[in-house]
């Protein structure tokens, strides 16, 4: 994939990315509203979850490529996972989405 020398960061409604070697912020996207930001890297691109819609963003350019509104599914911190994602990496994202609504009260 593209951007394998990033880190990919989903926080306060925004994705960043950040080179390894050094930490410079290479680009920051803004999704919609809320705070806490799920974020999958994938052979295919990036994908990133926050208040209820499902993103595909360019990982060279931080670029949104579509956007998907999971209609009717409400608005709640959700887990995207992947083939890829082995079980210790999922277990993670979850333990980060509880901890972020005990932190803000449930919701954003």
């Amino acid at each position: 994939m593209a951007g394998e020398d990033s880190l990919y960061v989903g926080i306060r409604g925004h994705v960043v990315r950040v080179r390894k070697r050094d930490g410079e912020e290479l680009w920051r996207t803004k999704l919609k509203g809320g705070s806490y930001v799920n974020v999958v890297v994938e052979p295919e691109g990036l994908f990133a979850y926050t208040q209820g819609v499902l993103y595909a963003l360019d990982a060279l350019s931080g670029a949104i490529r579509w956007q998907n509104g999971l209609r009717k599914l409400g608005y709640s911190h959700a887990i995207v996972a992947s083939a890829n994602q082995t079980p210790v990496a999922v277990a993670a994202i979850a333990q980060a989405a509880a901890q972020a609504a005990n932190a803000g009260g449930g919701s954003s």
